[in-house]
């Protein structure tokens, strides 16, 4: 089902219309330009410590901006997820889901950390440096064990050991898998960081 929205600019904003399924737009292209435009906001989703004062309040602002248009991206991705039904545009749908979702997120975590980092600078630095070391590892295995073949279940269980049944503890793990393996994690800045000396 080939599906378009119309998008019309207003003086407040941007409104989406759903037109109906007489349109002419290629689910898969539509989805390819939602993650082209996706990956054009990425690079004001993150955050470089250590810095001033100044340039911390423009980053935090620079991350709320690019959060409220993944939100407007989301919008219309649920718009097509609606109407995908089953099959490979319902998985697309999906994985874009996970992907805004973790990026706002992430944007929410740098945020704090941005916050904590005028109370206490050494111990922000040196915590977020850890974050990032840590998601880049879960990353690598997460890699590893797909090159191995394993799906993502048998994945969530050989990493956080939790299996599907166990509802209370597998969607956090679930949930953590999808923000590292649906997309290369986002720069956080880890080349300006230095970790602290003990």
């Amino acid at each position: 089902m080939e599906i378009v929205i119309s998008i019309k600019n207003l003086e407040r904003g941007v409104f989406y219309e759903w037109i109906g399924p007489q349109v002419t737009m290629n689910t898969s292209r539509t989805f390819q330009q939602i993650v082209d435009e996706i990956d054009q906001i990425k690079p004001n989703i993150q955050l470089n410590l250590p810095a001033n004062p100044k340039a911390v309040k423009q980053q935090i602002a620079k991350i709320t901006l690019a959060q409220k248009k993944l939100r407007e991206i989301e919008e219309r991705v649920y718009l097509f997820g609606n109407r995908s039904g089953s099959g490979s545009a319902y998985r697309t749908y999906l994985s874009l889901k996970a992907m805004i979702q973790g990026m706002i997120t992430d944007g929410n975590r740098f945020k704090l950390l941005a916050e904590e980092y005028f109370v206490d600078p050494e111990g922000t630095v040196t915590l977020l440096h850890d974050a990032c070391l840590r998601d880049l590892e879960l990353q690598r295995r997460i890699q590893q064990l797909k090159s191995l073949g394993l799906n993502r279940h048998q994945i969530i269980f050989a990493i956080w050991r939790v299996k599907a049944e166990s509802d209370e503890s597998y969607l956090p793990a679930l949930k953590e898998y999808q923000r590292l393996s649906y997309r290369r994690r986002l720069s956080s800045g880890t080349e300006n960081i230095q970790p602290r000396m003990r």
